[in-house]
């Protein structure tokens, strides 16, 4: 169990890939039980929330996977860059890590606002 929990956190790029597969599959199902008489259109805008999340799921997994696999110097310089800099502030480092994730929210908007 240990060398798997050690695995997984080296390349945690592959927890979101099954969870994005798993989203996409299960998305009818989840839907179903959310409102069972839910209408084309109803289903149609759950659905492209369902598809961003697990487009931006599987993108942002396939983007650090290639970047580990093509060019490890680069991935693992991006991957320790908070932890190794001891140049930045804890208040820095924060900023860093919200400016990411904000620009990861705006990606999935972007994307469910396409599928829409």
């Amino acid at each position: 169990m240990k060398p798997m929990i050690q695995f997984l956190r080296n390349w945690n790029e592959l927890l979101t890939l099954p969870i994005a597969l798993l989203v996409w599959w299960y998305s009818s199902a989840i839907l179903r039980l959310i409102d069972e008489t839910a209408g084309v259109y109803d289903v149609g805008i759950l659905q492209a929330f369902l598809l961003g999340t697990a487009g931006i799921l599987f993108g942002h997994a396939l983007i650090w996977l290639i970047l580990k696999l093509s060019a490890g110097n680069v991935y693992r310089t991006l991957d320790d860059f908070l932890n190794r800099n001891t140049l930045i502030t804890p208040w820095q480092r924060g900023l860093f890590s919200l400016l990411y994730w904000g620009f990861l929210l705006i990606s999935w908007a972007i994307l469910v606002a396409g599928m829409s």
